[in-house]
């Protein structure tokens, strides 16, 4: 029978089975810190529909710590274990740094399809009960870097998980509203593309550049920050074979 961790939020429960077959270091990392109660009382503090939610970082637990959420972890690092399953909505993977073997505490969880991030992140687990929790936290509509009052620490045993809040995410305004950008940090944006296979010395350039042509087409198409990224970074993966009038 499949190991599984329960992730009790303040949306309600995610029931995640791992792959101790394509990622068995992942997998244990993960259980030793949730019996710790590493996770408890964390949050998702990067949440960006049509793409995924972020969560594991300890900093998360101290709202005064705002400013550091998404830097931190557990102390140390663990290698990859990069592999053939797909990073398709429910996926759990983990994150890391520019680092291939730079992953720690942190995860994320697939509300789209992005499969750019194929072979550059370890998947190692899917949720298979609980779909609408996922659908929830990822379309919550907040902004860096409030979190909603009253996310309940986890209670239970074993591999319980817990994610207090729901995070944040950017977004835009709609129905005449002037639009609102959060751009996502650019070294995090410089860091998806060299995993896309651009070269490092011209990560920070282009990442600039992404910034940019991100926000005219959330303008221009009255759509959020975060999907014109994630759409132009798919694009990217498709070798620009799409155009940006399918958006």
């Amino acid at each position: 029978m499949s190991e599984i961790a329960i992730l009790t939020t303040s949306a309600g429960e995610m029931v995640v089975e791992f792959w101790p077959d394509v990622a068995p270091g992942h997998v244990e990392n993960f259980k030793k810190l949730a019996r710790q109660g590493f996770y408890d009382g964390t949050c998702f503090h990067r949440v960006i529909k049509d793409f995924m939610i972020q969560g594991g970082d300890p900093q998360t637990k101290d709202d005064s710590k705002q400013r550091l959420w998404g830097t931190g972890g557990p102390g140390y690092q663990i290698k990859a274990e990069f592999n053939n399953r797909p990073h398709v909505r429910g996926v759990l993977s983990m994150a890391r740094s520019n680092d291939p073997n730079s992953a720690g505490s942190q995860f994320f969880i697939c509300h789209g399809d992005p499969r750019f991030l194929d072979r550059q992140y370890t998947a190692f687990g899917r949720v298979i009960k609980g779909d609408d929790v996922l659908e929830k936290i990822a379309t919550t509509p907040t902004h860096p870097p409030r979190r909603p009052p009253g996310g309940q620490t986890n209670t239970g045993e074993g591999c319980n998980c817990g994610a207090a809040g729901l995070g944040r995410r950017s977004f835009g305004g709609n129905n005449g509203s002037t639009l609102k950008f959060q751009a996502v940090e650019l070294p995090e944006i410089a860091r998806v593309l060299v995993a896309l296979g651009c070269p490092a010395e011209r990560a920070d350039e282009m990442a600039a550049q992404l910034d940019k042509r991100a926000r005219q087409l959330a303008a221009a198409k009255n759509r959020s920050y975060d999907e014109a990224l994630h759409h132009l970074l798919t694009l990217m993966r498709q070798g620009w074979a799409a155009k940006e009038k399918g958006f």
